[in-house]
């Protein structure tokens, strides 16, 4: 793993005539060929593009736009550093001409 980035799956629920949000606390790790999250996981080669939308203080949302549609990740801290380690990934692996899935 190169690095990893912490996340929040919230989830609501309805009990006892009561909207319940419960928030679980997830990593997404970054690998030299793919990305894990707790359900599912990307292939570089798959990511088209990564954004993030800040919201207030430094949560926000990390978008991975892939071949497979758009995914969101609810983001405590500012991702600066994984979007960074991402994108030098793609660019390494441009500049030697090879799919990441090879490395």
């Amino acid at each position: 793993m190169l690095i990893a980035q912490p996340y929040i799956i919230v989830k609501r629920t309805i009990k006892d005539n009561r909207q319940l949000t419960i928030e679980t606390r997830e990593t997404l790790k970054l690998y030299h060929d793919r990305i894990i999250s707790a359900s599912n996981h990307f292939y570089l080669d798959d990511i088209l593009d990564m954004s993030y939308k800040p919201f207030s203080g430094n949560k926000g949302l990390l978008y991975f736009h892939t071949i497979r549609g758009v995914y969101s990740f609810h983001i405590p801290s500012k991702p600066c550093k994984f979007i960074g380690q991402y994108q030098y990934l793609k660019e390494m692996r441009a500049q030697q001409g090879c799919p990441l899935t090879d490395w």
